[in-house]
């Protein structure tokens, strides 16, 4: 079964990789370095950065086993 979350924001982006990351049993500086990014970029991202840089959290998102589609939303924001 396929988990399907939302983001409409940095913050929820951030909260799914980090909750991703937490249940596959990986600390914050491990997922960094499988990523490929440093432990503040991470941290930062985890947490809701807005100003995070979109190509370094897609990276990351795809180190933890994130895929990222994107929908036309038909309702209000």
């Amino acid at each position: 079964m396929t988990n399907h979350h939302i983001i409409r924001s940095a913050e929820d982006f951030g909260g799914i990789c980090r909750l991703k990351r937490k249940s596959l049993g990986l600390r914050l500086q491990d997922a960094a370095m499988v990523a490929g990014v440093n432990y503040r970029f991470a941290s930062n991202f985890e947490n809701g950065k807005p100003t995070t840089q979109l190509a370094l959290a897609l990276k990351y998102a795809a180190a933890l086993g994130l895929t990222l589609h994107a929908m036309p939303d038909d309702g209000p924001a």
